[in-house]
């Protein structure tokens, strides 16, 4: 399943100068160089360490800006505006054009974006955009539920990916899927386990079929529950 996700994207909201204090200091960002710089990193590069005399303002001009931001912890005093809400995006896809492990394609493909407010960008929350095969782009709420639960398998299963935990709890999330997503999920999970061990809670056959070992309960006489286990060589 292709799924776009996108991460976060700037505020059209216009910032008004406080009535009293000092006057800002204002850096704009333009990918046609009209501004003081074309990449919002390097505006962001340039602001003062340490907590500013004067409030810092980067002002973004309308384009996409492609680039992964790093915001240093001495120089994070400073407000993000984006001066057109529906033309001012920041995105950017870490897996664009990666091939992995098992020689499939991985990443978005597209970058698309999604406005959130973010006047203080550190503490701006997330949207998820996904676009299942045949459908049109759109937010994640708006999707069926076994369309929602590959969305969110998705994201976790790439946050695994990229990170690798120990292992990972899954408490019947194939449960809205059909047959066909139960094995690209079974597949994805196996292709996994080298990296983590996965502990899920099922009652489809088909996800127990790729368990190494099951443990279930069963009610032999009314009232009375018997762990059972089996393990696959």
């Amino acid at each position: 399943m292709k799924l776009l996700l996108t991460i976060l994207m700037l505020s059209g909201s216009c910032l008004a100068q406080q009535a009293s204090g000092p006057a800002p200091i204002n850096i704009t960002v333009a990918l046609d160089g009209s501004g003081q710089f074309k990449s919002v990193q390097e505006a962001i590069m340039s602001v003062p360490a340490g907590s500013p005399a004067k409030p810092v303002v980067i002002h973004i001009k309308p384009g996409t800006y492609k680039e992964l931001i790093y915001i240093q912890h001495e120089k994070r005093f400073f407000r993000l505006v984006g001066e057109d809400a529906a033309k001012t995006i920041l995105t950017y896809d870490l897996h664009a054009n990666m091939i992995g492990s098992d020689q499939k394609p991985i990443g978005t493909f597209r970058t698309p974006s999604t406005l959130i407010d973010a006047d203080d960008v550190l503490e701006s929350g997330i949207d998820i955009v996904a676009q299942p095969p045949g459908k049109r782009l759109q937010n994640v709420l708006l999707l069926s539920g076994g369309e929602k639960a590959m969305a969110a398998l998705a994201l976790v299963l790439g946050i695994f990916h990229y990170r690798p935990a120990p292992f990972c709890l899954l408490d019947e999330v194939d449960a809205p899927l059909d047959e066909a997503n139960v094995g690209r999920f079974t597949d994805k999970v196996v292709q996994m386990s080298a990296n983590t061990q996965f502990i899920v809670i099922t009652h489809n056959k088909r996800t127990m079929e790729m368990a190494k070992a099951l443990y279930g309960v069963t009610m032999e006489d009314a009232g009375v529950s018997k762990l059972v286990s089996v393990k696959f060589e």
